[in-house]
């Protein structure tokens, strides 16, 4: 079964994605190699995460469903590419913001010596 139907539902999972990538990389740390282990470390962390084993957490329940919605979408091989191609450009533009930021200070620090030199002459 697919998870996906139309364009819209497409447009909504990858809304509910990129809300879920916490949750995802709780569920898997690292790539699996089958549709076998995914559901081994879904029921590890479900006995973990279930509401009856937390009574007291209010936010059990909450925690749960998430546990649950990202399974879904990392089980169905269609959703788990689109998961993956999510979190490498979230990766690649995060690497790209960090390049910049680190050329932005040099170049700040270069200005700022060359002010001081113009200053001090």
């Amino acid at each position: 079964m697919s998870v996906f139907v139309d364009n819209k539902e497409l447009k909504i999972w990858t809304g509910m994605l990129t809300t879920m990538l916490f949750w995802a990389c709780l569920l898997v740390k690292k790539v699996p190699n089958s549709e076998k282990e995914i559901t081994k470390a879904y029921r590890l962390k479900a006995l973990e995460l279930h509401p009856d084993k937390r009574p007291d957490d209010p936010n059990a329940h909450d925690d749960f469903q998430k546990l649950t919605t990202s399974y879904a979408v990392l089980k169905d091989e269609k959703a788990r590419k689109l998961f993956d191609d999510l979190l490498r450009v979230k990766r690649e533009k995060f690497q790209r913001q960090s390049q910049q930021d680190s050329k932005h200070r040099k170049m700040m620090s270069d200005l700022g010596e060359r002010e001081r030199y113009a200053f001090c002459s």
